[in-house]
């Protein structure tokens, strides 16, 4: 009896472990994985984002890929925070095909929300739909 009690723990112990490794790995990598987007930009210059992904690595960038820029228009992206609202530089007249990587910040750390605010030129008259996939780690 007491040699089956003790397996019992022996097995409940690294079922435990197993599932704390497992949920610490997969949110630990979510930034290196793409994510799909599909995201309207309002006219005049304003912003529309992306769904967030949980960064990885502190102070690594992302990477960005249009599939699809609307109407032949030219949008800017860049990495952002959700938390703080802090941002990476400017990826400048993005169209279909563009394929980049999005600086980080020192701020953005492991385990931060991103997104990517994809912003419509402040002189384009209509909202512009993009989209392609990103992922906050390259």
């Amino acid at each position: 009896m007491k040699k089956t009690k003790i397996t019992k723990s022996i097995v409940r112990f690294f079922v435990a472990a197993i599932c704390i490794v497992t949920a610490f790995t997969t949110s630990a990598f979510a930034g290196y994985s793409n994510s799909d987007f599909n995201v309207d930009s309002p006219k005049l210059g304003r912003s529309g984002y992306t769904g967030t992904q949980t960064k990885a690595t502190t102070n690594r960038s992302g990477h960005i890929h249009f599939d699809y820029v609307g109407a032949d228009y030219k949008v800017d992206c860049r990495l952002r925070d959700t938390g703080d609202k802090t941002e990476g530089a400017w990826v400048k007249d993005c169209t279909d095909g563009t394929d980049k990587n999005l600086a980080s910040r020192a701020s953005h750390a492991s385990g931060d929300k991103m997104c990517v605010r994809i912003d419509n030129k402040l002189t384009t008259p209509v909202d512009v739909n993009s989209y392609g996939n990103w992922r906050s780690d390259v």
